[in-house]
């Protein structure tokens, strides 16, 4: 398993505008864009990396892909599937371009190989899309449905 980059930190917030006037007003983080994933939230650019606000509560019992975790991007998510099967491991799997785990310490892991939209420090520069690009709209399609399939029962 090859690692590439740490891709992206993704944290729940119970109040969006409070979290967004810290990240944007007082720490200075520039927007990078957002897919409509069913749920707000914002990201944002920090070096070659990304911050990623949830503003949901928790979606599902088990590994769930809201919960707060680090996403790690790897050469190949074929032999990341096939190492973590081989072990025994278990995961989160739409069938696109990411998935995620549990560490040892039951923590939410995200696993992916996709092209994003890398922030600099002044713009956003438009990775190429690549082959997997289909299976990155699959998997936001499919956690849209998880979502509308589990609504909010209480806000945050």
């Amino acid at each position: 398993m090859r690692i590439r980059a740490l891709q992206h930190v993704s944290i729940r917030s119970r109040d969006l505008d409070r979290a967004r006037d810290f990240y944007e007003r007082l720490l200075g983080l520039p927007t990078v864009p957002r897919p409509e994933l069913g749920f707000p939230g914002a990201w944002y650019g920090i070096g070659t990396s990304q911050l990623h606000l949830i503003a949901h509560e928790k979606l599902m019992d088990g590994i769930d892909p809201t919960d707060p975790h680090f996403a790690l991007e790897v050469e190949s998510l074929e032999a990341v599937r096939r190492e973590l099967e081989a072990r025994g491991v278990p995961f989160l799997d739409f069938g696109g371009s990411q998935l995620w785990v549990r560490d040892p310490d039951t923590l939410v892991r995200e696993i992916n190989r996709f092209a994003c939209s890398l922030p600099t420090d002044s713009h956003v520069i438009e990775v190429p899309p690549t082959p997997v690009d289909h299976a990155i709209d699959a998997a936001f399609r499919s956690l849209r449905r998880l979502l509308r399939r589990h609504p909010a029962q209480q806000p945050l």
